[in-house]
């Protein structure tokens, strides 16, 4: 009988726990189905709720430029929020909780006051051809913040140059700072192309990447992914160990005057320093050295002691136009700076040795009367020349072989002489004036082999007053020059001259025909 009413009591709690079950999960149903389909924050945040019992946020309209978004309504999570913020002018500051998963593409579109974006613990960034609006048009942000678990997904099938990052077009916006996550996986270089971006952070830990002084690297440091826009530092030094500079590293960066690069690296991408007119500091012999010369970018080299080699980047002659006699000798001295150059060496050339003969160390020789340019090259110099010219005719009786004291001061008073019988350079044809790349305009011109050099000017009135440019090309082969950091979207109106060296002065020819072009 015991036995038996034991095992009767272990039923009925057994039945009655059931019940207590059902009960609890039934009331749990009806009060996920009795949730409101929609309303109000105190806040003004318009919600919905969704098939899966879950809410989404739909609108805003309140007053407050700070926005936090709820994590629950109603005790009901909050994972996704619409088209939430478009086109609103009152939020400044926008954060998200834990719970939130999901935004919208056109979430923050054109949204003119917006500064900050703290993403909490958004998951799912989707990014298709549309994903590159999700903050376009919004030039006041400075900061975003993607916490963990952030992961931006990219469908590749459908993603084109201008979406292939949500944030591409804040590169006309004030975006400065980036921090990521350790659990944000999926980055591109891209991501990061901001005109105002100064700083990015990387948590600790993150299996793929790190920032070192506020440049993108792989997590293991050999690979250079990108460096923020705006970095500050006009100085930049590239860690030893890295062995790759990608694709855009350095693109747009032009605080940075120098960059210092390792003997490590052994791979830098075609297009690593697009837009940049930085210098680059090279190891003698390295691959960056390689990689610097094939480019043409300007460089200068350590030797093997670890010190600067400073090349020749100026030089000047005691005479620039000399009239001479058949038989008289002159002589010619290239003086060559800056004064700490390493290699100030110099090499000799006569346009034409049959008229005038130059040696090794700068004697020059009338052998009979003509012209004849005399061009002197610092051996060691980024491609520096000087010249001299000279004007021979048939010497008298009486004029000494060897050019004296007095001869010298005869040679003074030619110059005179050569200026007055020089002639204007003619009028220079201009072929085209182009936009090839971002803020830049090239201009193609005729060479006129019997000038000097050139000149070039770019404005955007026809007058040539507003915003103008002006570039002397000293090299008479040189018939191209291309400015940078022009007005985008402007007209820019174009014009280039040829000019002469007499004596001391330049006498300039007509101005081409203006051209105008579109800057993009």
């Amino acid at each position: 009988m015991t036995q038996n009413w034991k095992n009767k009591s272990s039923l009925l709690i057994f039945l009655a726990g059931v019940v207590i079950t059902i009960l609890i999960a039934t009331s749990n149903v009806h009060g996920a189905e009795s949730a409101p389909q929609y309303g109000w924050t105190e806040t003004g945040l318009y919600y919905e709720l969704m098939e899966n019992q879950e809410y989404m946020i739909y609108g805003y309209s309140g007053t407050e430029p700070i926005v936090n978004i709820p994590a629950y309504i109603n005790e009901l999570p909050v994972t996704k929020v619409y088209e939430a913020f478009q086109e609103d002018e009152v939020v400044t500051e926008v954060i998200f909780p834990e719970t939130v998963k999901e935004i919208d593409y056109r979430c923050f579109e054109q949204c003119p006051n917006l500064k900050k974006v703290d993403l909490g613990g958004i998951t799912n960034i989707f990014v298709d051809w549309h994903g590159s609006y999700l903050f376009w048009d919004c030039p006041q942000l400075e900061t975003l913040i993607f916490g963990e678990g952030a992961n931006l997904k990219i469908e590749e099938e459908k993603s084109s140059s201008r979406s292939f990052n949500i944030i591409r077009h804040t590169q006309w916006s004030q975006l400065k700072h980036i921090k990521i996550s350790k659990t944000m996986m999926q980055v591109p270089a891209s991501f990061f192309y901001s005109s105002s971006l100064e700083t990015i952070e990387v948590e600790n830990g993150h299996p793929d990447f790190k920032s070192i002084d506020n440049i993108l690297y792989s997590a293991d440091g050999k690979t250079l992914i990108v460096c923020g826009t705006n970095y500050k530092n006009e100085h930049c030094v590239i860690p030893e160990g890295v062995t790759t500079i990608s694709k855009y590293g350095f693109e747009s960066c032009s605080n940075i005057k120098t960059l210092t690069i390792p003997s490590s690296v052994i791979s830098i991408d075609d297009s690593a320093f697009w837009d940049t007119a930085m210098m680059l500091y090279v190891d003698k012999g390295s691959y960056a050295e390689q990689y610097a010369a094939k480019n043409k970018l300007d460089y200068l080299r350590y030797n093997e002691k670890g010190s600067l080699e400073i090349p020749v980047t100026e030089m000047t002659l005691n005479h620039t136009n000399a009239a001479m006699h058949v038989g008289d000798t002159i002589k010619l001295v290239a003086a060559c700076g800056p004064a700490q150059a390493a290699d100030k060496s110099v090499e000799w050339r006569s346009s034409d040795p049959k008229i005038a003969k130059v040696t090794s160390d700068g004697n020059v020789t009338a052998i009979e009367s003509g012209n004849a340019e005399i061009t002197v090259t610092a051996l060691g110099g980024c491609d520096v020349t000087a010249k001299c010219g000279i004007s021979i005719t048939v010497k008298d009786e009486d004029q000494p072989k060897k050019l004296g004291a007095e001869s010298q001061s005869s040679i003074e008073s030619d110059k005179e002489q050569v200026k007055s019988n020089a002639s204007k350079p003619k009028k220079v044809v201009l072929k085209k004036a182009k936009s090839i790349k971002r803020g830049t305009l090239k201009l193609t011109w005729k060479r006129d082999t019997k000038a000097t050099g050139y000149q070039a000017v770019v404005a955007t009135d026809k007058k040539f007053k507003k915003n103008k440019k002006t570039a002397t090309i000293k090299k008479n082969k040189t018939v191209t020059k291309t400015f940078t950091k022009l007005k985008r979207g402007k007209t820019y109106f174009t014009k280039v001259r040829a000019y002469k060296k007499v004596g001391k002065k330049n006498v300039y020819g007509a101005y081409s025909k203006v051209k105008k072009a579109k800057v993009k």
